[in-house]
C-alpha cells in the first residue's frame, strides 16, 4: 500500500519512545529529517523500498539502541555518516541501492562489532579500500555476511 508524501519532522516527536519504526514500502518522499535522532529507544528503523532523499542525516548516531537500519532502494545520496559508529548494538545495517557516495567510513563502520549483515553495495559512488574492508571484516561479528561497493586502491 502506497501512502506517499514527504516524512514529516513533527512524526519523530511523536514517536520518540517507540521500539519499532517501520515505515517501509509507502511511497515516501523527501529527505529524511534531523528529528530521527529522537528515536533513541528504537531497536528497528525500517524504511526501506521508499523514494527519500538527501542525505542520512548525522542524528542517526543518537539511536543507540538499534539493532535494525534499512533504508535501501530509496533515492539516498551523500555519504554514511561517522555518527554511524555510535550505534553499537547494531546487527543489521542496509543501506544497498541508493545513490550514496565518498568513502566508506570504515573506522566508524568497524565499532558495530555485532553486525551480521552489511549491506552498501549499489551505490555507484560510494568507495572502500581493501584495507578498510579488512578492518571491519577483522573488527565485526565473523559470521556476517557483507555486500560491498566499489574497492579502491
Amino acid at each position: 500500500m502506497a501512502v506517499g508524501g514527504m516524512l514529516p519532522a513533527a512524526l519523530f516527536d511523536k514517536c520518540a519512545g517507540i521500539d519499532d519504526f517501520s515505515m517501509y514500502g509507502l511511497g515516501l518522499t523527501g529527505p529524511i529529517p534531523a528529528s530521527i535522532g529522537k528515536l533513541t529507544q528504537a531497536t528497528e528503523i525500517l524504511m526501506d523500498g521508499n523514494k527519500l532523499e538527501g542525505a542520512i542525516p548525522d542524528e542517526i548516531g543518537r539511536c543507540v539502541k538499534l539493532k535494525w537500519l534499512t533504508l535501501q532502494q530509496n533515492q539516498l545520496t551523500g555519504a554514511i555518516p561517522e555518527t554511524i559508529g555510535r550505534c553499537v548494538e547494531l546487527e543489521n545495517l542496509i543501506l544497498h541501492a541508493n545513490q550514496l557516495s565518498g568513502k566508506v567510513p570504515h573506522a566508524a563502520l568497524a565499532k558495530l562489532t555485532k553486525v551480521k549483515q552489511l549491506g552498501i553495495n549499489q551505490n555507484a559512488a560510494l568507495t572502500i579500500t581493501e584495507a578498510g574492508k579488512q578492518l571491519i571484516v577483522e573488527a565485526v561479528n565473523k559470521e556476517a555476511k557483507f555486500w560491498w561497493p566499489s574497492v579502491v586502491g
